[in-house]
C-alpha cells in the first residue's frame, strides 16, 4: 500500500505535489506505526492461547465448588487474577486489531483519493486527499499514543 501511494504521488504533476507537502511523511509514519502494531499483535498472538481463558474458567469453577479454606481462597484469588490479566490482554489484542484495520482503511482511502486526484485533476479531488491525509495523520498519532503506553507498561 505504501509503495502504491508513494508511486501515485511521485507521478503527480509537481504543482499538485507542492500542494500536499505533508502527504509523504504522513504515509511513511503511518506505515511505520502499522508495522510496529503488527509486530506487537504478532507477539501477543504467539504468547496467548484463547483456550487459556476457558481452562481458567473451568479451574475457577472447580475451586469455587470446593469447600472454602484459606488455601482454596488463595488459589481462587490467583486464578481470578490470571483470568483478569488474560482478559486484559485479549482486549488489548482486539484494540490492536481495530487499529490495524483502521490504518488499512485510511491508507486505502488515501490511495483511492490519490487515484481520483490523478485522473480528474486537482481541484475536484484535493479536498478528499486533504481529508484522507488528516485522517491518516490522526490515526498515526493515535497509534503512536498506544505504542507509547505499551512501552511504558512493558518498562514497568
Amino acid at each position: 500500500m505504501n509503495a502504491a501511494i508513494l508511486d501515485i504521488v511521485a507521478h503527480l504533476p509537481k504543482p499538485d505535489r507542492a500542494l500536499l507537502p505533508d502527504l509523504e511523511p504522513t504515509v511513511k509514519a503511518l506505515v511505520e506505526r502499522v508495522v510496529h502494531v503488527a509486530q506487537m499483535l504478532n507477539g501477543l498472538e504467539q504468547s496467548i492461547d484463547a483456550r487459556m481463558i476457558d481452562e481458567l474458567d473451568a479451574r475457577i469453577a472447580a475451586v469455587e465448588g470446593e469447600s472454602s479454606s484459606p488455601e482454596g481462597d488463595r488459589r481462587l484469588g490467583l486464578l481470578r487474577r490470571q483470568r483478569g490479566t488474560l482478559e486484559e490482554l485479549a482486549q488489548r489484542r482486539a484494540a490492536l486489531v481495530r487499529q490495524l484495520d483502521n490504518a488499512g482503511l485510511a491508507l486505502g482511502n488515501l490511495r483511492l483519493d490519490l487515484i481520483k486526484l490523478k485522473s480528474s485533476g486537482l481541484q475536484s479531488a484535493l479536498s478528499d486527499v486533504s481529508t484522507a491525509t488528516q485522517e491518516a495523520r490522526a490515526l498515526s498519532r493515535e497509534i503512536g499514543l498506544v505504542l507509547d503506553v505499551a512501552a511504558e507498561v512493558r518498562d514497568m
